[in-house]
């Protein structure tokens, strides 16, 4: 699960849109970090810039699980 996880981190393209500004990297990237994974160590996570970074901790937030 977390390879998978890993790989979709990735996905940030526009055809990779979930809702209003998140995409499937987002919501990827939130769960690993939920899981326990290391952001620095999430590759998806170390390609955002300052801008997405926030809004991936705003999408970790507001994710109840």
């Amino acid at each position: 699960m977390i390879k998978k996880l890993s790989e979709l981190s990735l996905k940030r393209e526009p055809q990779d849109k979930l809702l209003g500004y998140y995409k499937v990297g987002d919501l990827a990237i939130a769960t690993l970090i939920k899981l326990g994974e290391k952001k620095e160590e999430i590759s998806g996570f170390r390609t955002l810039d300052e801008f997405e970074k926030k809004m991936v901790f705003r999408l970790f937030e507001e994710v109840e699980w």
